[in-house]
């Protein structure tokens, strides 16, 4: 994969280990040709898939919806708690 730096900042991969960051069009244009050449395919596309299996599973996704949802749901139950 090429991406931005702004495109990376919700995968957090490392740039010429997961994936490629570039924001020069020339330079995520050479990144493009590169991978479509097979030039560093296989390091790329394993590493790259082994960070997504880590970090976008659904059980992690779970565990983050939970993180964020328990606390409203606390709320919910005891409105005044939230208030103090």
């Amino acid at each position: 994969m090429v991406t931005t730096s702004a495109g990376n900042s919700g995968v957090t991969g490392v740039s010429g280990t997961h994936l490629w960051v570039a924001d020069r069009p020339e330079e995520f244009a050479r990144h493009v040709a590169a991978l479509l050449e097979g030039r560093d395919w296989d390091k790329l596309s394993g590493a790259g898939r082994q960070l997504v299996a880590e970090r976008f599973s659904w059980e992690r996704s779970v565990v983050e919806l939970e993180r964020v949802l328990d606390p409203l749901a606390a709320m919910q139950r005891n409105p005044l708690a939230a208030s103090q």
